[in-house]
């Protein structure tokens, strides 16, 4: 796991989505889902800070972000200096922790958007996970959910970086209105097309 989330593998981490131009393709899905471009966003399972980049680009966001790895939320804070971080796991967001910052609980407050990319296929039970962020988010708000593609180069990458892969029927048991999001066809990144799948969860009132 240290050669994943700690300092060395953060900062690889880093540079390879971003090379790989992953701020785009959240830019892109974003636009895609048509969700307003203002209000409070919660981004689970930050990592270092590229969605939340995409979401500052994308609107006028008041951006709350939350990872275990202190390495990466080192990073998302140089790429997302506006959000506010803790440091918290999926299934205890209660109990997240501001990191470098003084504020309160994020769960003070719900969200209307929350978003996750490519942190389900960690957990042992993602069915629980996408349970606590519906009840983070407003009745009739969104859920963005981007997860790893299960083909070959989903394999390859599942391989590399230890995750399993997931089928997205997973999606269909949570409380909510579930849509495929599907990427305009001037959005022309073939290998983020190949990997990456995103959905929108409209979550009922």
């Amino acid at each position: 796991m240290e050669r994943l989330y700690g300092e060395r593998g953060a900062r690889i981490y880093d540079i390879t989505t971003r090379l790989s131009g992953y701020r785009g393709y959240y830019r892109a899905a974003l636009s895609a889902a048509n969700v307003p471009r203002e209000g409070a966003v919660l981004d689970v399972g930050c990592g270092t800070g590229m969605f939340g980049a995409a979401l500052a680009e994308h609107g006028r966001y008041d951006i709350v972000g939350v990872d275990l790895s202190p390495a990466m939320l080192r990073i998302a804070e140089e790429n997302v200096p506006s959000a506010s971080l803790y440091r918290g796991d999926a299934f205890h967001l209660d109990e997240a922790v501001p990191f470098d910052h003084e504020g309160g609980p994020l769960t003070d407050r719900k969200y209307d958007l929350v978003v996750t990319a490519g942190m389900l296929e960690y957990l042992d039970s993602p069915e629980r996970a996408l349970e606590e962020m519906l009840r983070l988010a407003k009745p009739g708000g969104s859920i963005i959910v981007t997860m790893i593609r299960n083909n070959l180069v989903g394999n390859i990458a599942s391989k590399l970086y230890r995750f399993t892969l997931l089928d997205t029927s997973i999606l269909q048991g949570a409380d909510a209105d579930v849509e495929e999001i599907r990427l305009p066809a001037s959005y022309r990144n073939a290998y983020l097309r190949t990997l990456k799948q995103s959905h929108l969860l409209e979550k009922r009132r």
